[in-house]
């Protein structure tokens, strides 16, 4: 997706045109306030595009498998795991489920050429492999992820290139629309207000936490692709 050359500075200098006042003299929306409103905004919307489960915002880290070590930390900026693989020594990959064994070992069906399919589980901000791997290997885990994209500090910081710049206006609003609200709750202390602004949030959570289970995705080995000799 192709990215808009708009800076930070100029999405913010759009949303002072449109609430007439063009600079920080005498207003009553400090620069540090609108800032922070329109990163509030941007990364709502990121979170909705993310909701429709179109790949936006994916990252990809790698991580190096230490002998008897079963338990490994989720990437920085992790939100959601899209798909975990270990890596062979030929670079290709072997994409692994999430499975919680107690009683039963995880047998590989014998046409797979395996004799234990690794599996994952998620425990906080980390997860466990099972089995822990015998040896240490470098770069031998793929965690293809979602991370919600960083927030916009300087001026010259322009937004993620996944984001559609068709709707990168729709921000300026946004944030308009949270500036006048902020300065209507100054000014004749409406409650009305502050419970709509929470009201966005809680929809937005609700709909993250429907989406948030990892087991949701799911990767189908193509069993021939990955046959030991």
């Amino acid at each position: 997706m192709a990215q808009s050359n708009e800076t930070f500075a100029g999405y913010i200098q759009r949303v002072r045109r449109m609430i007439h006042e063009v600079t920080a003299n005498a207003s009553y929306h400090s620069d540090d306030l609108i800032k922070e409103l329109f990163n509030d905004q941007y990364r709502m919307r990121c979170n909705d595009l993310v909701v429709a489960f179109e790949g936006y915002f994916t990252d990809v880290a790698v991580t190096s498998l230490v002998a008897n070590q079963s338990r490994y930390p989720w990437p920085p900026g992790f939100e959601r795991l899209l798909k975990l693989e270990l890596v062979r020594d030929d670079g290709s990959t072997i994409p692994i489920q999430r499975f919680e064994r107690h009683e039963h070992s995880n047998r590989a069906p014998q046409s797979s050429g395996e004799s234990y399919w690794p599996q994952y589980r998620p425990i906080g901000s980390s997860f466990v492999l099972e089995p822990a791997p015998n040896d240490d290997d470098t770069d031998a885990l793929r965690i293809e992820y979602y991370g919600l994209p960083a927030r916009l500090v300087a001026d010259g910081d322009t937004l993620h290139s996944d984001f559609p710049i068709t709707f990168a206006s729709l921000l300026v609003y946004d944030t308009v629309v949270a500036a006048l609200d902020t300065e209507l709750m100054q000014e004749n202390g409406v409650v009305k207000t502050i419970l709509r602004l929470r009201q966005e949030f809680e929809i937005r959570w609700e709909r993250y936490i429907d989406g948030r289970i990892t087991s949701s995705n799911q990767v189908v080995p193509f069993v021939p692709s990955y046959n030991d000799a």
